[in-house]
């Protein structure tokens, strides 16, 4: 982070970016690795991709020294608040919600989608995609709102995302009967009597319509909560 007023956007440009990198993990692993080569070398794979990583990180870090962020919100031209350790707790408790939710979720998917494993890599990438597409937009957003309102405004951000991510998830049980018509509709649109892809493009469009819009919310609520913690203070 190189700018204080950007703290938000550039964190969740790299969170978006990690997210990302695991929804293309989870396409790789699901239809690539895992029908081809197996469990055992698909784990293999995994373990020393992470290894790859490390190594590399530790060879760059004497590279890139540590940044000092430039101060470029000008208090004065904004209301000034303190930093809101209430950030933290609604955090801890996004976080758990959305384990929660994603645990049911894993379990309508299977039962209405199939316990397999393209069932299951759609409703992931689904997910992944969706929080990262909601954090890098909810940066922009929260920043702005720190920027123009000071963190009350930042604070009112974060608790109609919460809100509409509440409406959303209560919303799900009137979504969840059609996952099997949009199933079958994608499978006979790519005639998967002679595609096997139209099972995970199924799959995917399914999972997509039920969890594409709480993953977004649920991405988009970490870079306010960011945000909330923060204040007007320095990063």
């Amino acid at each position: 982070v190189d700018r204080s007023g950007a703290a938000s956007e550039q964190g969740s440009a790299l969170h978006a970016a990690n997210t990302l990198g695991a929804g293309a993990g989870t396409f790789a692993a699901g239809l690539l690795l895992l029908p081809v080569v197996g469990f055992t070398t698909t784990n293999r794979v995994a373990a020393a991709g992470n290894l790859l990583v490390g190594l590399v990180a530790l060879a760059l870090d004497p590279r890139f020294p540590a940044l000092v962020p430039a101060d470029d919100l000008h208090f004065e031209e904004r209301p000034a608040s303190d930093p809101a350790p209430i950030g933290v707790a609604v955090a801890f408790l996004c976080g758990g919600a959305g384990r929660a939710a994603e645990v049911v979720w894993t379990r309508m998917v299977a039962l209405l989608l199939g316990a397999t494993t393209y069932a299951f890599t759609a409703m992931l990438l689904a997910v992944l995609l969706g929080i990262a597409f909601g954090g890098r937009l909810g940066g922009t957003f929260a920043d702005d709102a720190l920027r123009f309102g000071g963190a009350a405004a930042a604070r009112a951000g974060l608790a109609k995302v919460c809100l509409a991510l509440a409406a959303v998830c209560f919303a799900l049980p009137f979504v969840w009967p059609w996952l099997p018509y949009v199933f079958v509709g994608v499978f006979d649109l790519f005639d998967g009597r002679k595609n096997p892809l139209a099972v995970f493009l199924g799959s995917f469009a399914g999972a997509a319509l039920a969890l594409l819009p709480p993953a977004v919310l649920m991405g988009a609520a970490f870079p306010y909560a960011v945000r909330v913690v923060a204040g007007d203070g320095a990063d």
